[in-house]
């Protein structure tokens, strides 16, 4: 379902697990994250899930959607599995965006988590973007542990010019 893709997203980027039964995802009333808090919403009332609406959080209050979410997500907020359609990805992708920003011609996002870097990078890849890793560890941040930094040039690249090589073309 792409909109659970979406959700999934959300919930990595903003998200954190509370009790077996509810969802928290964070996004201050007022500020720019209130417009997911009002698709969560949206979703929840589509779903029949309750919901909990607090102005700096909105709680998925429903057991199917945290076992449903278990199935793809770790523990450590990593995903179980990139093995989905070009729809699915892309539309995870853009609820992980939630934490990410844009700057000139390239699309950043940040976290502590090597395997959700990797991750995150690798969906990218498969789908024709151009994409950089980094690691810093000097980053005048409150934590010590160190950032990964994925870019990604929002410019998707043209993979249908690129020549095929043959064993024949080579010689």
């Amino acid at each position: 379902d792409p909109d659970f893709a979406y959700l999934m997203g959300l919930f990595i980027a903003d998200g954190w697990w509370s009790r077996p039964t509810q969802l928290p995802i964070s996004g201050k009333d007022g500020k720019p994250k209130e417009k997911q808090k009002e698709w969560v919403k949206s979703y929840c009332i589509k779903k029949n899930y309750n919901f909990y609406w607090h102005w700096k959080y909105i709680g998925i209050n429903s057991k199917e959607c945290v076992q449903e979410m278990k199935q793809y997500v770790n523990q450590d907020k990593t995903l179980k599995t990139i093995n989905f359609d070009e729809g699915t990805l892309l539309r995870l992708l853009e609820g992980l965006k939630a934490d990410a920003c844009v700057r000139a011609n390239e699309l950043t996002y940040g976290t502590i988590k090597p395997k959700l870097a990797i991750q995150i990078r690798a969906m990218y890849r498969m789908l024709g973007y151009q994409c950089s890793l980094k690691r810093v560890d000097n980053h005048g941040g409150f934590g010590k542990n160190p950032i990964y930094r994925i870019g990604v040039k929002i410019k998707k690249k043209n993979l249908s010019k690129r020549k095929v090589i043959s064993k024949d073309s080579i010689g």
